[in-house]
């Protein structure tokens, strides 16, 4: 495998997601991409640790294959640190 979850995650959350999400924090770009970083693997390992449980991985495929996400819901990011965003909802509904 050339990289990890992380790294390919980390790939949609780069500078351009961080950029103007540490603008409207009023943070550096650094703290908030490590901040980004940080909880995509909290949100993979908490995935990992249900994968054995019934009907878990469904309803992940549910949500993923909802037609209502988007590529571009990364690009509401933005909007989600204000509460303003679909991808609040979905990520209340992933962290449940």
């Amino acid at each position: 495998m050339a990289g990890s979850i992380i790294d390919t995650v980390m790939g949609f959350l780069g500078p351009q997601v961080a950029g103007p999400l540490a603008t409207q924090l009023g943070e550096s770009t650094d703290t908030v991409q490590r901040g980004l970083q940080g909880g995509a693997a909290a949100m993979l390992a908490g995935l990992a640790s249900k994968a054995d449980e019934p009907g878990f991985l469904s309803q992940i495929f549910g949500m993923i294959t909802n037609p209502a996400n988007t590529p571009a819901a990364l690009s509401g990011l933005t909007g989600a640190a204000t509460g303003g965003s679909p991808l609040t909802d979905l990520g209340g509904r992933l962290l449940s």
